[in-house]
């Protein structure tokens, strides 16, 4: 996305109703790969210091830098509403909205970085080799983008704070990637317990227990470790806002080992 008109959106959004907004760290990328560069921050505080002036503070997402780094950023002049400008060691910011939860557009200098820890960090969070490509081309983009990398502080989608897999029946279907047009349906019926039992039902009747287990969490995006009928492998998906509908894909064996077709499905949630 073009990075004029995506601060602007930023900005204009958050001037409107930013009160009902999650707030997240934006790191620009190709359109494709969108959804990977939205970074929840559970940390952003927007404080009045003994001086009166506002101080924006945040720590930097690790999958981009590798290493802790925590923004600090102090009101730096007086623009006229709704504008502010802060600034600090770390970066400059400048911003509209509400003041507690702001649309930013910020430049980062001066960052501490480690390229490998953050690799590390992102092979554990994707277990898609595909999508764990697109995440590191993300942070090697951030990294690699000058002297001041930019991004954007302000979400343009409402999402809850926190995330489980929804509890229910799963209407779920697989495509192999030997054999796409041939779809196969079955039902998993999950239940978020201690144990993480699910119980997956096949068309041919087969029912046994299963798993998912090492789950990761990156907004609405999801995987894992998947077990059922003996045989285990990974999973890596995501939800629709109303985690209603899902769409990814699943392997066999370690994470990162190749895709072995795609999985994708509804959910109808458990009776309250």
């Amino acid at each position: 996305m073009n990075i004029i008109k995506f601060g602007i959106a930023c900005l204009l959004w958050s001037s409107v109703g930013t009160w009902a907004m999650a707030q997240d760290y934006y790191s620009p990328t190709d359109k494709d790969k969108e959804p990977l560069a939205r970074f929840p921050l559970t940390d952003l505080k927007v404080e009045t210091n003994s001086e009166g002036k506002s101080v924006l503070s945040y720590t930097l997402p690790l999958e981009l830098t590798g290493r802790r780094n925590h923004v600090v950023l102090k009101e730096a002049s007086a623009l006229n509403s709704p504008v502010r400008v802060y600034e600090g060691p770390l970066a400059m910011a400048t911003c509209m909205g509400a003041e507690g939860a702001p649309g930013c557009v910020v430049k980062h200098k001066s960052l501490d970085v480690d390229p490998l820890i953050a690799s590390e960090l992102i092979n554990k969070k994707f277990a898609d080799p595909e999508i764990r490509s697109a995440a590191l081309a993300i942070s090697n983009s951030f990294r690699h983008s000058g002297n001041e990398p930019i991004g954007f502080i302000g979400a343009l989608v409402k999402r809850p704070d926190e995330f489980q897999l929804p509890k229910g029946s799963w209407n779920t279907y697989f495509s192999m990637e030997s054999s796409p047009q041939t779809v196969t349906n079955s039902t998993v019926e999950w239940n978020a317990s201690a144990e993480n039992v699910m119980k997956p039902t096949y068309t041919y009747g087969a029912k046994a227990p299963g798993s998912f287990t090492d789950i990761q969490w990156q907004a609405t995006h999801v995987s894992g470790r998947w077990l059922a009928e003996g045989q285990m492998g990974w999973f890596d998906f995501t939800f629709d806002s109303k985690m209603s509908k899902f769409d990814g894909y699943f392997g066999f064996g370690e994470p990162g080992s190749p895709r072995a077709g795609r999985w994708f499905g509804t959910i109808s949630p458990e009776p309250r």
